[in-house]
């Protein structure tokens, strides 16, 4: 039987959709859910808005939030904007994430994802431009095949109305492969996401060993 107690633990952080709060998590399952396993991972949630996105201090705000301990790994989710929030923070921070779990991710501004298909490819200067801080941080961090990336979980619906900037973003995610769901951009659909994503990646026996 595996020893969990010796294992390193797992901090789990979920970062809200727009227009919701950690509370949403809270009553909608997300965290009794992963509870109900009793595995060496805690589940939390930091709250993060769209004003922190405008101003670029998305990235800066969750790295004082998370402020990772010793003997422990991070792994960053969200929903939407908090997909698109999990991705800016592990652009800006690389070594502090260790996995990304992305669902129905908002991938950007319309100015942004047709900059890039224009381009038929992600600008080369967004690749080498640390001073960025909106959407095209992580997209050059996403293009640059230098740079390091975590384990990437992507869980998209067919009917997302994001689906053309998701599709984008499933491309550069070579080491990817994408779930696919029916339905729309919606609790719901993100319910039966992260219920398939828990079966999926935490099913018991649960080995720390094996994950990512």
């Amino acid at each position: 039987m595996t020893n969990h107690l010796a294992d390193p633990l797992i901090r789990l952080i979920l970062l809200p959709p727009a227009m919701a709060t950690s509370q949403d998590y809270v009553e909608k399952g997300f965290l009794t859910l992963v509870a109900s396993l009793s595995l060496p991972i805690e589940v939390s949630c930091i709250d993060i808005g769209y004003e922190q996105v405008m101003s670029g201090t998305a990235a800066n705000y969750l790295h004082e939030q998370i402020a990772p301990k010793e003997n422990e790994r991070i792994w960053l989710g969200g929903i939407s904007l908090g997909a698109f929030n999990a991705l800016q923070f592990a652009a800006s921070y690389p070594t502090v994430v260790e996995r990304l779990v992305l669902f129905a991710p908002y991938a950007g501004t319309s100015d942004v994802l047709s900059a890039i298909t224009d381009n038929q490819g992600i600008p080369a200067e967004w690749q080498t431009d640390t001073t960025l801080t909106d959407e095209r941080r992580w997209w050059g961090w996403l293009g640059n095949p230098l740079l390091a990336k975590p384990t990437i979980d992507l869980w998209l619906s067919e009917k997302d109305r994001f689906l053309a900037g998701q599709q984008l973003l499933e491309k550069y995610l070579p080491n990817t492969k994408a779930q696919w769901l029916p339905g729309k951009h919606e609790w719901p659909v993100w319910q039966q996401m992260w219920l398939a994503w828990v079966n999926t990646v935490l099913t018991p026996p649960f080995t720390q060993a094996s994950h990512p």
